[in-house]
C-alpha cells in the first residue's frame, strides 16, 4: 500500500525483552562484564547490518530498522546507533522515551544514526 507504519514505545520494548533474554543466556557463559557488554553490542550490529535491519526480538515482533531513505541499515548505520543507546540510556533514559514525542517515533539513537523502526507487514 505504500503506507509506513512506525513502531511504536511498547512494541519496542518486548523486542528488546525478548533480545536481552537471548544476550543473557549466551553472555551466561561470559565470566567478563566487558565481554558481555561486547556480546550484546556485536549480536545488535552484526544482525541489524546484515539480517534485514532486524534482531531476533525485532523479527518476533515484526519490526525493521532502516535508514531514513527507505533502505535497510548499513553496517555503519548499525555500529553508529548501537553505540548511541549508550547515549539515551545514560541520560536517564530519556533518548528512549523521546519514542513517545517523536512523530517518527525515533530514539536520539535513531535520530543520531539517521534510523527509522518500522512494522513489516505479514
Amino acid at each position: 500500500s505504500g503506507r509506513v507504519t512506525y513502531a511504536g514505545f511498547w512494541i519496542r520494548v518486548v523486542a528488546a525483552i525478548i533480545d536481552g533474554v537471548l544476550v543473557g543466556v549466551a553472555g551466561a557463559v561470559v565470566t567478563n562484564p566487558l565481554g558481555g557488554m561486547l556480546l550484546g553490542l556485536a549480536y545488535q550490529i552484526l544482525l541489524l547490518a546484515y539480517w534485514e535491519g532486524q534482531t531476533i526480538g525485532r523479527k518476533v515482533c515484526r519490526i525493521r530498522v532502516i535508514s531514513v531513505d527507505g533502505t535497510y541499515c548499513d553496517p555503519r548505520q548499525a555500529v553508529i546507533r548501537s553505540l548511541a543507546k549508550i547515549l539515551s540510556a545514560v541520560a536517564l533514559m530519556l533518548g528512549y522515551l523521546w519514542v513517545a514525542i517523536d512523530p517518527y517515533k525515533r530514539g536520539w539513537h535513531d535520530h543520531i544514526a539517521g534510523t527509522l523502526n518500522v512494522r513489516v507487514p505479514s
